[in-house]
């Protein structure tokens, strides 16, 4: 019975980790917020801080202005 119960255990995991991979592959604003967060994982702390994202503060000082 134990056995059974570990491979119940295993089938569920597999499946949870699978789903979990499809909705980020099938989901596109969460597959663009995975592969960001993947370039900047990436980066290094030295180039974050010394090329800072300049579309990303035009984009603030855009919405703030509104």
């Amino acid at each position: 019975m134990a056995e059974f119960a570990q491979f119940l255990l295993l089938c569920i995991a597999y499946h949870g980790f699978l789903s979990t991979c499809a909705m980020i592959i099938f989901t596109k604003p969460l597959r663009d917020k995975f592969f960001f967060c993947l370039k900047w994982i990436n980066k290094t702390g030295d180039a974050i801080i010394q090329q800072p994202s300049i579309q990303f503060f035009t984009t603030v000082a855009a919405s703030k202005a509104i």
